[in-house]
């Protein structure tokens, strides 16, 4: 069993924080009302929840930190993405002759300010939504372009001739782009972090709303055309991705 303990609010981005001595009291309280939190109390518990969650952001205390966590963190497809924000006090800092700090993605020194860690954690997230964003909604260029383009420029083509096919899923994309289903899921959490079942139906969802605001059909036909079979199943897909009805984007 995890040593943890987990805030659960809603399908908002999850931060996972290693050592629950580092943020607590009305901070806590702050970042509950945007975010959802997990606790680990030690690395090897935080690389368990990391690994089962892919969280958005990691908030550690890296004098704590096990030998291995860093190479264990970093060789996995679904966590070699994920930033780090090491959180050190001052005194601690300066008493290191090499601090381990620098190895990570942004530290910040306690104590501070409630408003300058919140405002760290957004910009960390925002350079890491647009990094997924990059791969996520990708559009290839016209110059020369890297081995993993040239697979997700693949992968958003069979999806998008696929589109209308409510059948189609992870093991057909997996046959037509020819990898194993298992290469597919790793290639795709590393890149977007996103599963192959959650691509597809992103791809459908951006896809819908697109033709909603184009005006080019009802909400039935335009849910039958992006491969939903269920149009109640469709509505709740498109709320929680785009935060509305579909028909609320009919034009």
């Amino acid at each position: 069993m995890h040593n943890h303990k987990e805030f659960r609010t809603s399908s908002r981005l999850r931060l996972l924080i290693i050592d629950s001595r580092l943020i607590e009291g009305l901070l806590l309280n702050a970042l509950q009302d945007s975010y959802e939190i997990s606790y680990a109390d030690n690395f090897s518990a935080g690389l368990c929840l990391a690994r089962e969650f892919a969280p958005a952001l990691l908030i550690i205390n890296p004098l704590l930190e096990e030998n291995d966590f860093r190479d264990q963190l970093k060789k996995a497809p679904r966590t070699c993405r994920i930033p780090v924000l090491a959180i050190i006090h001052k005194d601690e800092m300066h008493r290191q002759k090499e601090t381990p700090v620098k190895e990570w993605d942004d530290f910040i020194q306690s104590p501070f300010e409630e408003a300058e860690l919140i405002l760290r954690i957004r910009i960390m997230l925002l350079n890491r939504l647009q990094f997924h964003e990059r791969y996520i909604n990708f559009v290839p260029e016209a110059t020369e372009e890297p081995s993993q383009d040239i697979f997700l420029k693949r992968i958003k083509d069979i999806v998008e001739v696929n589109l209308n096919n409510c059948v189609f899923g992870v093991s057909g994309l997996a046959r037509q782009a020819g990898v194993s289903q298992a290469q597919l899921y790793r290639k795709l959490i590393g890149l977007t972090g996103f599963s192959p079942n959650n691509y597809i139906r992103h791809i459908r969802l951006q896809h819908a709303a697109s033709l909603l605001s184009n005006g080019a059909g009802n909400v039935s036909e335009i849910a039958y055309k992006v491969g939903f079979s269920s149009q109640s199943y469709f509505a709740k897909c498109f709320k929680k991705v785009h935060h509305c009805a579909p028909r609320q984007m009919l034009q």
